[in-house]
């Protein structure tokens, strides 16, 4: 199981929106969920620690 704490957070930032331009909230969101399966923290860092639940 993956917590989801933070998906939103970076899903709206500007640095996912230059990563996946052509790309809304959604899918940006379900791509930071699945890299945080993958690696927790190499995602982790991307989000600032305040927005973690």
């Amino acid at each position: 199981m993956v917590n989801e704490s933070g998906a939103s957070v970076y899903s709206a930032s500007k640095a996912a929106r230059l990563e996946f331009p052509d790309h809304d909230v959604t899918v940006r969101g379900a791509v930071s969920i699945g890299r945080r399966l993958m690696d927790p923290l190499a995602e982790l860092v991307k989000i600032d620690p305040k927005t973690i639940g």
